[in-house]
């Protein structure tokens, strides 16, 4: 399939969240989240982040020669 071993499998230590239930001022848990995402997609996400920003600009600058009245 050209995969390597490495795309599959990463061995990084998940992200501990600790919280306390302040209804009952007990309780803890431990989430430990292990995400491997592909750079491709994290590069076409920040591609498609980009052109939203530049797209918000152009309507903000229409937006203000609207209410302008030019």
């Amino acid at each position: 399939m050209d995969v390597k071993v490495e795309d599959i499998k990463e061995e990084k230590s998940g992200n501990t969240v600790n919280f306390t239930d302040s209804s009952t001022n007990s309780g803890t848990a431990i989430l430990n989240n292990h995400y491997n995402i592909p750079d491709y997609i994290l590069e076409n996400q920040q591609e498609y982040i980009t052109l939203l920003k530049q797209q918000i600009e152009e309507l903000k600058k229409e937006n203000k020669k609207l209410k302008s009245g030019k």
